[in-house]
């Protein structure tokens, strides 16, 4: 897996609970969401930008177009992964929204400075 942001490279730990937490997203999805029904649809978009001289890498999943969404009874295990996990292992933020349209996830992150 490869991230490239605006020649920004990602560090390989960070790629790692990347990846874990868009796998635990995506599953998700597939079972309960948008990807559920042929007609929905998730956009991942992100980018990169410098906020007081540090790179960030900035991340929106957004799901449209599947089934009406409620918040969750309980988080689960893949829950606290995505909005614990992520900003702890990273230093970064995470914002997960259980919306009556869609999931939608908005994760922001340092870039470290590759060794």
């Amino acid at each position: 897996m490869s991230i490239e942001c605006g020649g920004d490279s990602v560090s390989s730990d960070l790629v790692r609970i990347l990846g874990m937490a868009l796998h635990e997203l995506a599953t998700n999805a597939a079972k309960y969401g948008a990807l559920s029904t042929g007609e929905g649809r998730v956009v991942l978009s992100s980018r990169c930008e410098s906020r007081e001289d540090e790179p960030r890498l900035h991340i929106v999943w957004k799901e449209a177009n599947g089934p009406a969404v409620e918040d969750p009874q309980r988080r689960g295990l893949g829950t606290k992964l995505i909005e614990e996990g992520l900003a702890y292992e990273s230093g970064g933020t995470v914002n997960l929204a259980f919306l009556p349209s869609g999931v939608c996830c908005e994760i922001d992150v340092p870039l470290p400075a590759l060794r």
